[in-house]
């Protein structure tokens, strides 16, 4: 099973266009590129970032 968003894109004109996104194939993308990080094969971009607390809710 396919899913599919559809994503509003507006040319230079103004005219509006439809452009269809396979999620799924998205996803699975990223899962095989993690996996060949996890094998040594790609070098993935990495970010690191500092823990800050949650905020107080009155």
């Amino acid at each position: 099973m396919d899913v599919f968003i559809e994503l509003s894109v507006f040319e230079q004109s103004g005219e509006s266009m439809r452009k269809k996104r396979n999620l799924f194939n998205e996803l699975m993308e990223g899962f095989e590129a993690l996996a060949d990080q996890r094998a040594g094969k790609r070098t993935l971009r990495t970010l690191v970032v500092k823990p800050r607390p949650a905020p107080r809710i009155v």
